[in-house]
């Protein structure tokens, strides 16, 4: 009967931790490149549903969509580069085992006895062994 409860606590445990554990899918998304063709600074960028809006230096405004990264529209003199910036990054997973090892660290308590005492104790006993 014990072995069937540490068996079903293992299993609960490691569904739960599985449910919270972020996948390792990537996550790829477009941004605003950092400068237009003709060297001006992105200035802001925002991103709507379907299209993302950078605007740079000298007021010029390059719309991308937010699916594909292809130029929308261009309102930067013809300048607006002709794709976004495509990022892809992988998400870390949760290790349970680094997680736990924390935890417990944490929850031991400090060492009563400082090093700064523990030097005096064997001054002393040297002191009253001569």
């Amino acid at each position: 009967m014990r072995a069937f409860a540490v068996i079903a606590t293992v299993l609960v445990a490691a569904g739960f931790a599985a449910a919270q554990s972020p996948s390792a899918a990537p996550s790829c998304s477009y941004t605003c490149p950092s400068s237009d063709t003709a060297y001006n600074d992105l200035v802001s960028s925002a991103s709507e549903p379907y299209e993302i809006v950078c605007t740079y230096d000298g007021y010029g405004t390059c719309t991308y969509d937010s699916n594909t990264g292809a130029l929308d529209s261009d309102d930067d003199s013809y300048n607006c580069p002709s794709h976004a910036h495509h990022s892809c990054g992988y998400k870390k997973r949760f290790n349970v085992v680094r997680a736990l090892a924390a935890r417990r660290a944490a929850a031991q308590p400090a060492t009563s006895i400082p090093d700064v005492l523990k030097k005096r104790a064997t001054l002393k006993r040297k002191r009253t062994t001569t």
